[in-house]
């Protein structure tokens, strides 16, 4: 049986878009399957070929929906435009023949039972070059160029400004991915040694690899020698155990990383409340093995998760069930470490994601604002005097971020902000987007 790339790529964005599936999960079911059964398909298309047709599109959806909008009078069927945007990502992003990119998406219509379509997706595909994009120097033009909702342009703007937020969205992302060296199976020194093509690409906590396996040189590295792990991830566990903060002294940009690690937090007993996948409770527990800690989810599959992960990278935390809005009284003023992962938006990891951007509303924002406020309230009952809560997100509005910090401090007198907060912005800081901030837990005698 002959499989087909683009009507591969096709059945994975329809679960996308009709069914909300994880982008990372379908394609990854998607390649899984296709290998499986016949390899062929990999020597005339290969996986790297259906990743970036599958997350072009899902990357340039909104700007696609302008070109369709101009070219027809009413918006065709979900199924139809997901073939004309497969097109689309062909015919302007590919270096596919104009004549190859429509004959491979008319045949696609075909063999997914468009047929009676193709007189309509061949004529907005020959006219999309007629459509010219809007200038993005307003928050509807940028959308529209960067292919971001209106309402997300809206909100960063008013947040950031317009100048910034345009290079924040016209920034092309990296297409690597980052590891860290698994310290329990082999020091940084050997790992460099031992390959030197990762060790050139190095960032501050770790290496940076192409999504191409081959081509990266990871098939040739033990999987017990490295992690993946974000940079963005790695970051935020810094900042959890960044030194407490005496009197009004803060812990600036200024500090260098090696006062911070002499000096940094080390506490004994952590709680995470919302730890799944488990990557920042297991790189806590490699930074401080003496350290107790609790890795938490609400959802007995993530809770396996966290297990998995850990026993995959040799690491002994307890895992539990928990709910991080109902408070536990075993957990009552027991731990010098609450880390609240809190679910957010998650804007700041929309390149990674991009099913985040269509399938979040604004009106999310009250709702998870109110739900992260309730998980900080029952979070703050389980941080001994001196302690530290520590409230992080991958999102990059201010109503998640600092909006719900100055709410929380406002509500609970006896906490205090522990130094800046930290906020990474991918154009900067070349990582996802995300917030940080500690809270200390003051103390009465």
């Amino acid at each position: 049986m002959k499989l087909d790339a683009e009507k591969a790529v096709y059945e994975a964005l329809k679960s996308v878009y009709s069914e909300g599936a994880y982008s990372t999960q379908i394609l990854n079911r998607t390649l899984n399957n296709f290998g499986s059964n016949d390899r062929s398909w990999e020597k005339s298309y290969g996986k790297p070929y259906i990743t970036r047709l599958f997350y072009g599109v899902l990357e340039k959806s909104v700007q696609f929906d302008y070109i369709i909008s101009k070219l027809v009078d009413f918006k065709p069927k979900t199924a139809v435009c997901i073939i004309i945007k497969i097109g689309l990502y062909l015919l302007q992003y590919t270096d596919t023949p104009n004549y190859a990119a429509v004959s491979k998406t008319v045949a696609l219509a075909k063999q997914v039972g468009k047929g009676a379509q193709v007189a309509l997706i061949n004529a907005v595909l020959r006219k999309s070059e007629t459509v010219k994009l809007p200038p993005p120097n307003t928050p509807q033009g940028l959308g529209i160029v960067a292919s971001y909702p209106e309402w997300i342009v809206n909100r960063l703007t008013q947040d950031c400004g317009v100048a910034f937020v345009e290079k924040l969205l016209l920034h092309e992302s990296s297409a690597e991915t980052h590891i860290r060296v698994n310290k329990k199976n082999i020091s940084d020194l050997a790992f460099r040694k031992k390959y030197p093509t990762i060790a050139k690409n190095k960032s501050e906590l770790g290496y940076y690899v192409t999504h191409n396996v081959e081509k990266s040189g990871l098939q040739r590295v033990e999987q017990s020698e490295y992690v993946i792990q974000s940079l963005a991830s790695m970051r935020a566990v810094h900042k959890y155990l960044e030194p407490i903060c005496s009197g009004d002294k803060k812990s600036t940009d200024a500090d260098t990383r090696a006062d911070k690690e002499v000096n940094k937090y080390t506490p004994k007993n952590i709680l995470d409340l919302c730890a799944a996948p488990g990557g920042k409770s297991v790189y806590l527990k490699e930074l401080l093995p003496s350290a107790k800690i609790i890795a938490c989810d609400i959802h007995d599959h993530r809770v396996e998760l966290i297990k998995k992960y850990a026993d995959s990278v040799g690491v002994k935390i307890s895992v539990q069930k928990n709910d991080a809005i109902v408070f536990n009284s075993e957990f009552e003023n027991q731990f010098d470490l609450v880390i609240c992962d809190a679910p957010c938006t998650g804007i700041g990891i929309a390149a990674k994601k991009p099913e985040i951007l269509w399938n979040r509303k604004e009106s999310d924002i009250t709702e998870l604002q109110k739900l992260q406020l309730r998980i900080l309230s029952t979070a703050q009952q389980y941080v001994k005097d001196g302690g530290r809560l520590s409230y992080s997100t991958c999102t990059l509005f201010k109503a998640e971020n600092e909006i719900v910090a100055n709410r929380f401090l406002k509500a609970h007198s006896n906490f205090t902000q522990d130094g800046l907060p930290l906020t990474l912005f991918p154009h900067i800081d070349h990582c996802d987007g995300f917030f940080a901030v500690n809270f200390r837990k003051l103390c009465y005698t």
